[in-house]
């Protein structure tokens, strides 16, 4: 048995720690840009940035591709776009502007919740014993967050 870590082992869980990371410098540094020009152009740019950075990940067979998508498949598209996309930004950019970026973090916590949900009504994938061990500890610390914030707890 190997007692040390390889690198392999941790890269998930570096990937989510970072993730977490970068979304916090995005929320922190998008509230003034919401407070200057608005939510709904701050999404627009946001997302018309984001295109240009993924450009180039774009296969060379890319226009075959596109005609070739089906119906449902344009359906799904534009789903994706506009309501997973362009809806979901333009209402984080309200809550962002309107409120205080670690009073809506908190709130976050409720995206692995849908995704177990998700995941089980959907795919038909199983719960495990460390599924609720997390969403329990996950739960546990919303709930000392918000008691920390309400004044119930004292520091």
């Amino acid at each position: 048995m190997n007692a040390g870590l390889n690198f392999r082992e941790i890269t998930g869980p570096l990937a989510v720690v970072f993730s977490a990371f970068m979304y916090s410098v995005f929320a922190v540094g998008s509230k003034p840009l919401v407070k200057t020009y608005g939510a709904l152009p701050t999404a627009i740019w946001v997302a018309l940035i984001g295109t240009a950075f993924t450009l180039p990940l774009i296969s060379m067979n890319f226009i075959t591709q596109v005609q070739e998508l089906s119906t449902i498949t344009w359906v799904s598209v534009i789903y994706l776009a506009v309501i997973s996309t362009v809806l979901a930004n333009v209402i984080l950019y309200l809550l962002i502007g309107n409120r205080s970026v670690s009073r809506l973090s908190i709130q976050l916590y409720i995206v692995p919740l849908v995704s177990l949900v998700g995941g089980i009504v959907l795919l038909g994938e199983g719960v495990t014993i460390l599924t609720v061990l997390g969403g329990i500890l996950m739960f546990t610390g919303v709930a000392l967050a918000i008691r920390l914030r309400v004044g119930l707890i004292t520091r």
